[in-house]
């Protein structure tokens, strides 16, 4: 079943150290993204009965041209995956890449199963210490 997929931005306020500058002590990373997962009868695909489940979902992010998994495990959510209940919907939260091409766009990918996944990108601005997330796009 061909999935639809309703995306919004959400606030993310991650605080990150760059290892090159030990002056430019906290970086500011806007980068969240909220998307809820519905089917062609608008079920939301994380409340259905064969539920999407959070921790089967790998998250990887396009780094050099290259796709590699994304786990951080000095983060509350290692994996750049949480879930978020609004008004009784409940929405996939993903830390999406800031690694960014000539373009500021960056590649996230959702991999559900071997044969089912999706590729977040967004637009990424760097200004002065903040990495906001402009656009996405899936």
């Amino acid at each position: 079943m061909k999935k639809l997929i309703l995306l919004s931005v959400s606030i993310f306020f991650l605080l990150a150290c760059e290892k090159d500058d030990p002056n430019n002590c906290c970086t500011v990373v806007n980068i969240g993204v909220s998307i809820k997962y519905i089917n062609e009868d608008g079920e939301n695909l994380f409340q259905t009965e064969n539920a999407l489940n959070i921790s089967d979902i790998k998250v990887f992010h396009k780094l050099d041209s290259a796709w590699e998994e994304y786990f951080e495990g000095n983060l509350d959510h290692p994996k750049g995956l949480s879930e978020l209940t609004v008004e009784g919907e409940k929405f996939l939260n993903i830390t999406t890449s800031i690694e960014s091409d000539a373009n500021h766009i960056s590649e996230t990918k959702l991999s559900f199963s071997e044969n089912d996944e999706a590729i977040i990108k967004t637009e990424i601005k760097q200004k002065c210490k903040q990495y906001p997330c402009r656009k996405g796009l899936v």
